[in-house]
């Protein structure tokens, strides 16, 4: 039993270092543009962003095929915006579309990042 809280109380205290040792991300409040490569042609989007959060991300203009970008854009978009980062994985099947798609997103989020520590 002993042991047993000792882990739990080790796991706890791992926990909340992490959650304390994470670099704070703040964003250049606006509209940023990025371009990346997709299957079939260039993908443009718009990201908006506040001080804190990506707020949106509205897709310019692409050449995929209607069916798989729209399977890619009501995904990959909204997972973003939730973790408030592009650090997210494609579509399985969509891979060349999704990695565009991701590509202009990492671009416009660059562009409008500040790192504080």
């Amino acid at each position: 039993m002993k042991k047993f809280i000792i882990l739990i109380a080790a796991s706890v205290l791992a926990a909340i270092l992490m959650l304390y040792s994470e670099q704070k991300v703040f964003y250049k409040e606006g509209v940023y543009e990025g371009r990346g490569e997709g299957h079939h042609g260039e993908i443009r989007i718009e990201l908006i962003t506040d001080k804190y959060r990506i707020k949106e991300i509205r897709v310019l203009e692409h050449h995929e095929m209607p069916q798989l970008f729209e399977i890619v854009n009501s995904k990959i978009p909204k997972k973003v915006i939730r973790i408030n980062s592009p650090d997210v994985e494609g579509i399985a099947g969509a891979s060349y579309t999704s990695e565009g798609l991701l590509h202009a997103i990492r671009e416009a989020v660059d562009k409008a990042r500040i790192d504080k520590h």
